[in-house]
């Protein structure tokens, strides 16, 4: 791939927060043959279904070939490191560099601002709508079925997505539970959620496909630049 000649304007103007997402269907064969060259995620290998393997390695190259934009370096110099809870970061820090990736069925997301940063993208599948009950604050649960018997699916997982980005955001993962905090008020979504611990987060759910949801939270109150990029353009 010709680094040069992509045509994705450079990440990170103060304040922005920039979601890019990728389908991987059709994915050309002799792209995922570099990008398994470049890749440093000994777990692609792992993956018995090759669907597997792309959503991670491509979720890794848009982090990647971001991160040589805004350290002005080679793409293959750029390395990454786990924190203890697997959360993947730049290795040798980067100031003002947050990321956070998500996949689900054909789509790939990276979420990118310059601080803390969660995006949750899922695929609609039938669901027993009572799960709610079990995962969500009151007033979250009591939103999705305030919807018609057919759209409550669809409700049930713009709650999961912006449920999930929150506490991507904050790096807690299963240490957060999910009845702990509500992301609709007054039978209505919230823009923003306030912690005394945490500070202010502020909530997107920008549409995108059909039959899939798409959260984003920031710490950043703009909303999110969302680009659809096609695979030779990450």
């Amino acid at each position: 791939m010709n680094k040069e000649a992509r045509s994705v304007p450079p990440l990170f103007a103060e304040g922005s927060v920039e979601v890019r997402l990728v389908s991987i269907e059709d994915f050309p064969e002799p792209l995922f043959e570099q990008f398994s060259l470049l890749s440093s995620d000994d777990r692609i290998a792992g993956f018995r279904r090759k669907r597997d393997r792309i959503r991670t390695l491509v979720g890794e190259m848009l982090v990647r070939y971001a991160a040589a934009d805004y350290r002005r370096l080679p793409v293959e110099e750029i390395a990454f490191e786990r924190e203890e809870r697997g959360k993947p970061f730049l290795a040798g820090g980067a100031a003002g560099f947050h990321f956070n990736i998500s996949h689900s069925g054909s789509w790939v997301a990276a979420a990118f601002a310059r601080s803390g940063i969660g995006v949750d993208v899922e695929r609609h599948t039938s669901i027993d709508p009572d799960i709610a009950k079990r995962f969500f604050a009151d007033q979250e649960w009591k939103y999705v079925f305030s919807h018609p018997a057919g759209e409550r699916e669809k409700a049930f997982f713009k709650i999961w997505t912006l449920k999930e980005s929150y506490i991507k955001a904050l790096g807690g993962g299963l240490s957060i539970p999910l009845d702990s905090f509500s992301t609709v008020e007054n039978g209505s979504g919230i823009r923003c959620l306030q912690s005394e611990t945490t500070g202010s987060r502020y909530f997107s759910a920008p549409d995108f496909a059909d039959g899939y949801s798409l959260a984003v939270c920031a710490a950043e109150p703009n909303e999110p630049l969302v680009r659809v990029i096609a695979p030779e353009y990450i």
